[in-house]
């Protein structure tokens, strides 16, 4: 009795190991899953290309911005967890101009926790960057307050070797000069 009690028991200790080892590859293997699985690696940004869309209307008091999507272009999974660590906005001829930069939600996005997030293969993430127009945009007076690109780093491994780079066109100086980002999330919007 006492050895058939103990191959029970062992054979539902090798079954529960079964079980959760499958239930946590899958919820591994699905793309921008969030999870706290610990031997995945964290993101190279070298391996993940990063696309850009706009939204928003070119309106007084009404949110406008940018999502970033951020797709894992290797055959293995990795992670990242946090906001883009450099958002840097300047001008064709090179020269940066000043912001500040926020976590704070509004209409376009929301501003979800933290939380780090595993990009399958393939998998995507992404992330977005808000303003709102305190006034309508000039975009034909002083030079100084229209920026035409936006760089941004990843909060991925050797993020600081260099940035993505996109064409934008915003009068930062109707911002007030004030901008929002999200954290990175799993999933291909922004939560709004």
């Amino acid at each position: 009795m006492l050895r058939h009690k103990r191959l029970t028991n062992l054979l539902g200790a090798v079954l529960i190991v079964a079980v959760s080892t499958t239930m946590s590859t899958l919820n591994v293997a699905k793309g921008g899953a969030a999870t706290n699985h610990t031997s995945i690696p964290t993101c190279i940004q070298g391996q993940l290309s990063v696309a850009i869309e706009e939204g928003g209307y070119l309106q007084p008091n009404i949110p406008q911005g940018y999502t970033f999507l951020v797709a894992n272009d290797t055959n293995h999974e990795c992670s990242m967890k946090g906001f883009p660590w450099w958002i840097v906005f300047s001008h064709s001829n090179g020269s940066i101009t000043k912001v500040n930069m926020f976590h704070r939600s509004n209409s376009l996005y929301a501003q979800p926790s933290i939380k780090r997030v595993i990009l399958g293969v393939r998998g995507v993430a992404s992330f977005g960057i808000s303003y709102t127009y305190l006034r309508t945009p000039s975009f034909t007076t002083d030079p100084a307050c229209q920026v035409s690109l936006i760089d941004v780093r990843l909060p991925a491994t050797d993020g600081h070797e260099f940035s993505f780079e996109f064409l934008v066109h915003i009068d930062v100086c109707a911002t007030n000069r004030e901008f929002d980002s999200t954290p990175v999330e799993a999933s291909a919007i922004p939560l709004a």
